[in-house]
């Protein structure tokens, strides 16, 4: 009678299979999770381009103006101004411009999206949010504050009021004094004001943070709708550190997706990711910053 002789694995050759398949993964890892950051920076950089495409539709059919950074309630009123959702409901705080309303159009996002076809997710698409058609109204006001990306809108288009004494338009830094002490408006109202266009901040991803150093920031931290360059008038607002920023005061510094890197659509029409100490030039976002006696332009400020 044969015996009928059996083969199989030792312990030991299973052991060295999985420590082999260990050391595979592990030099892999790195690489498929590089990878991934690349497709998502990607992403955003496709993102970021489609808004600043409609933010530069805006300009071209209102007659070479920029597109206002922040408009309240009551120079929505004085303007008689009003965008609609898709459903052509209006957007508040039209129609009623009541000050308990939501400002829901002051920021940029519903006063583009007609022009990116009504894609809110591309604003809003790092949340991951799973809204239908019939929720966007009920979620517009989210939208509006905390899109992936903040307008750099102190600077470029303005922040609009009305003056409280004599009821007429008041936009923020259009008469601000300079350290030689000249007095001049600082934003830029229409694209050719733009003199550095390849260089200049028009959206960067952001997020709003309070005073402290907000280090390795989580992918989906919420956004915001304004970006603020590092002094803002006169009043240093952040500064760039290893793997994020430290904030003085309330406000909404650049956001390094992904790759540690914040998103920039240029004035030209180019997008890139760019190097939180770069940003941290002035000139980058005031158009018309420029050396002042013995401050560089990079460190260029004003009068509030």
């Amino acid at each position: 009678m044969s015996k009928r002789k059996t083969t199989g694995f030792t312990l030991v050759e299973i052991l060295v299979v999985l420590v082999v398949i260990s050391i595979l993964i592990g030099l892999l890892y790195p690489a498929l999770k590089g990878g991934m950051a690349r497709a998502k920076k990607t992403t955003e950089l496709n993102a970021i381009k489609q808004v600043g495409a409609a933010w530069a539709m805006y300009s071209v059919s209102n007659l070479d103006r920029l597109m206002p950074g922040h408009i309240t309630t009551e120079m929505q009123e004085h303007w008689d101004v009003a965008w609609a959702y898709p459903d052509e409901t209006l957007v508040p705080p039209a129609p009623f411009y009541q000050e308990s309303d939501p400002n829901i159009a002051g920021s940029y996002p519903w006063r583009l999206l007609d022009r990116m076809n009504n894609r809110w997710e591309t604003l809003i698409d790092y949340k991951k949010r799973t809204w239908n058609a019939m929720q966007v109204n009920e979620h517009a006001e989210e939208i509006a504050t905390i899109p992936a990306f903040g307008y750099n809108g102190y600077y470029l288009g303005g922040f609009w009021d009305t003056d409280s004494h004599f009821n007429k338009p008041k936009l923020r830094y259009s008469q601000v004094l300079l350290q030689h002490g000249e007095v001049e408006n600082v934003v830029a109202r229409v694209a050719s004001q733009i003199t550095t266009p390849t260089n200049t901040v028009v959206f960067c991803s952001s997020f709003y943070g309070q005073e402290g150093k907000h280090l390795h920031l989580s992918d989906d931290t919420d956004g915001y709708h304004l970006a603020v360059p590092r002094i803002l008038a006169n009043v240093v607002q952040w500064e760039p550190r290893n793997d994020g920023v430290e904030i003085f005061v309330e406000t909404s510094p650049p956001l390094g997706r992904h790759n540690g890197m914040p998103a920039i659509f240029f004035a030209d029409g180019h997008v890139d990711d760019v190097q939180i100490y770069d940003l941290a030039n002035q000139q980058m976002w005031i158009p018309k910053a420029r050396d002042m006696g013995n401050t560089p332009a990079s460190d260029f400020s004003h009068s509030e």
